[in-house]
């Protein structure tokens, strides 16, 4: 059986959402099916949303908020067998459409559905729901449960949710689409009792999943609060007239519905009551339910054929099949999880900057990426920049044991263990090739003690290698003991025993081999030198003054070597009067006498204006502020005494600014001196200042060194070049479902579909 799917989008002033879920259907695993968009009658910016989609999606009209019609115009430029709906602020798992599919087996079967996940991405909004024939739906957590009837006399029915709903094409045109009278609510379910009554069959599908994060509307609040409840109770009542089996008289009706609205008055009140509404919204509200009651009675009497199409508006609207096509065919695509604590849009470290390259990058290029990270209050799973982003809450393991890990902290084996418990539900859901973990934290110790899915390390700055630098770990005894000394033995046995090692220079290598005192075999490493997103490049700024900007970027500690630069500026700022000074980063942490190394800084030299007033200590600043920063410098400086690769220098290049940086770590591989920056001897303030003096002297080297830099980071560190690398990497670490060892060539060719 190969269907052909139309997935159609109904949307009215949710251009924000829309891009969202139109940017997770290139991830479908399905590869036959169109996207229709029907919008409107919009007043917000979905134009432009959907001017990016013009040359692969239909885009309908809808000239009134009616979602019936609105579906009716969706079903007309649909030409697939099955058509799909899926709301505006919905997004669908990868094997959505192959999950439905199974369910459309039997040719009897008209309609298929799946879970709702609700706006955690956890918990479910929905799974089973049956019906009555007054409309009122009730969940179950299985379809045993539901225990629903089936045939044309059927109380009890299967019905669908919106959000996740499928029919046959041709069964839809049959009985006239969607009726018009449901401008919003009940829609979908009045469609399932007219195929029901006829015959067909509905189905449930567990797996067709997608989350839904109900957004607000027109008609209601993101928290559901009702702005407006007279379309929905309009719906609730032509519902019952239309739908109640032959024999129930209008006494049953009226008097359920009476107590329907008696019931909808009792929940308006206590949101008045909880101060939820105002007196004026409370009693708008009162009044739309008794005229919604009244007029949906009515128009059941003036349409009692309902307003259904005709099969000539089927014919009239028709159009060819508009196949979507996916960034990478689902063959050619690795199943990729990475793990880091850190991650977007919070304040990110080198490792949570590196995994977000990584991820947006990989899911550019059309792979299915998950990243499993730090939440807060309650686990989360989000869509977000092409990436499925999992936010974790630690659960306490205290007496947990399997998989076996070595003696590492609580705080470390605990997270260690919900990140495994978290893989290990993305595999069972999604299917997993390759976990990538830092070693920093021990984050993926579990997964690679389990075993079953092949885990990578990559190696970035460890503990063993940040020790020196961190005299606060060596003068607290009991937190080295307990806390430092088991995680860098932690370490070790990640080094042993990860399958393999993605280092970002050869001098990581080199060091771990030395501080942790063991070779690696070089089967088991590959060196993938770090790589970051390039920005909009201005080639140049008209200065407006002589002056020249010099920046530091990063925390301020004694690894970073910000004491180094701090004690060699006064020096240079006497000597250029037209040097001016930013420093950026964390700048809060004590330094060897208790104080700051800003408010040292300060406070040595507070008589001398002409050095204090050229300095700029920012703090940590947004990401906008970072960028116009780099843009805005001459010169960067990164005076680390060690990084296992020097991030920020490349942050820099790729605006084309002259970069200084320490001869030690993966920055001297970083750094080709002479061509797109200048090294100086690490830890040694003399040479920096030599350093830092020749090149604030000389503009024309300046200029020199500038367009090295640029050209360095298009040919060696930007997003693309290493995910081509890490692409080619990861394929070659796991084996395909046909069986071949190496898919790294199926990788470099780029299948697209």
């Amino acid at each position: 059986m190969s269907l052909r799917f139309s997935i159609v989008i109904n949307t009215y002033n949710r251009a924000a959402t829309l891009r969202n879920t139109l940017a997770s259907l290139p991830y479908l695993r399905h590869d036959n099916f169109e996207v229709v968009v029907v919008n409107g009658p919009s007043t917000d910016d979905t134009l432009d949303v959907l001017k990016d989609y013009e040359h692969s999606v239909k885009v309908g009209h809808c000239p009134e908020a009616n979602l019936s019609k609105s579906r009716n115009i969706g079903i007309a430029l649909a030409t697939g067998d099955i058509v799909c709906f899926i709301d505006d602020d919905a997004v669908p798992e990868p094997d959505w459409l192959n999950q439905l599919e199974n369910g459309y087996e039997d040719p009897n079967v008209a309609a298929v559905g799946g879970y709702i996940r609700n706006h955690t991405g956890v918990d479910f909004q929905c799974k089973v729901t049956a019906c009555d024939r007054f409309g009122d739906g009730q969940s179950f957590g299985t379809l045993e449960e539901a225990n629903a009837e089936s045939g044309s006399s059927a109380r009890r029915y299967l019905a669908l949710t919106g959000t996740n709903s499928s029919f046959r094409r041709r069964v839809l045109t049959e009985i006239g689409g969607f009726d018009e009278e449901y401008a919003y609510f009940l829609d979908e379910t009045d469609v399932i009792v007219r195929m029901i009554d006829v015959g067909y069959d509905v189905k449930y599908v567990p797996d067709a999943e997608i989350h839904h994060k109900y957004a607000a509307s027109h008609l209601r609040t993101s928290s559901k609060l009702p702005k407006s409840i007279y379309l929905p109770v309009r719906s609730k009542a032509y519902f019952c007239i239309q739908n109640a089996l032959p024999g129930t008289s209008y006494t049953e009706i009226f008097g359920f519905l009476q107590r329907y609205a008696a019931g909808l008055k009792k929940d308006k009140k206590w949101y008045l009551d909880e101060g939820l509404i105002d007196a004026n919204h409370y009693h708008r509200l009162l009044s739309e339910i008794d005229s919604g009651i009244y007029d949906g009675i009515a128009d059941a009497h003036r349409y009692p054929n309902r307003r259904t199409m005709p099969v000539k508006y089927w014919a009239d609207h028709a159009r060819d099949f508009k196949r979507f096509a996916p960034r990478l065919a689902a063959g050619f695509r690795l199943k990729i999880c990475l793990l880091s604590q850190d991650y977007p849009p919070g304040q990110c470290g080198g490792i949570g900057v590196w995994t977000h390259e990584v991820a947006t990058g990989l899911a550019k290029m059309g792979h299915e990426v998950t990243v499993v990270t730090r939440g807060h209050g309650h686990p989360t799973v989000d869509f977000e920049d092409g990436v499925w982003v999992h936010r974790i809450v630690p659960v306490w393991w205290p007496e947990r044991t399997v998989p076996a890990l070595p003696d590492i902290p609580p705080v470390i084996r605990d997270y260690a263990y919900t990140a495994f418990d978290e893989v290990k539900r993305i595999e069972a859901r999604r299917g997993l090739d390759i976990v990538s973990a830092p070693i920093w934290d021990l984050e993926g110790i579990a997964c690679v003690a389990d075993g079953s899915i092949s885990t990578m390390v990559s190696l970035h700055t460890t503990f063993q290698l940040a020790l020196p630098f961190k005299p606060e770990w060596e003068a607290d005894k009991e937190y080295r003991k307990h806390h430092v000394e088991k995680i860098i033995q932690g370490e070790a046995w990640l080094l042993k025993n990860a399958k393999h090692i993605l280092a970002n220079s050869n001098a990581i290598l080199r060091d771990i081999e030395r501080e942790y005192r063991f070779e690696i075999a070089a089967s088991r490493t590959t060196v993938v030198p770090h790589g970051i997103e390039d920005v909009p490049h201005i080639e140049s700024r008209r200065k407006k003054s002589d002056k020249i900007n010099l920046l530091f970027v990063g925390r301020f500690e004694k690894r970073k070597g910000v004491d180094l630069l701090l004690s060699v500026l006064p020096a240079l700022l006497k000597k250029y009067p037209n040097l001016a000074v930013k420093m950026v980063g964390e700048n809060g942490l004590p330094g060897n006498d208790g104080r700051t190394f800003t408010e040292a800084f300060l406070a040595e030299h507070a008589g001398t204006k002409t050095i204090v007033d050229r300095m700029e200590f920012t703090g940590t600043v947004d990401n906008a502020t970072l960028l116009s920063s780099y843009q805005d410098c001459d010169i960067f400086v990164a005076p680390s005494r060690y990084e296992s690769f020097g991030l920020v220098l490349i942050e820099a290049m790729r605006f084309g600014k002259t970069c200084v940086g320490s001869r030690i770590g993966g920055m001297q591989e970083v750094i080709e001196d002479g061509k797109d920056g200048l090294l100086f001897q690490s830890d040694n303030a003399a040479d920096l200042a030599r350093v830092l003096d020749s090149i604030i002297a000389d503009e024309s080297l300046r200029v020199q060194l500038g367009k090295g830099a640029r050209a360095s980071f298009i040919d060696k560190f930007s997003t693309e070049v290493m995910c081509d690398h890490l692409a080619q990497f990861y394929a070659g670490q796991r084996t395909d479902k046909a069986g071949r060892t190496n898919i790294a060539e199926l990788i470099v060719e780029g299948a697209v579909a």
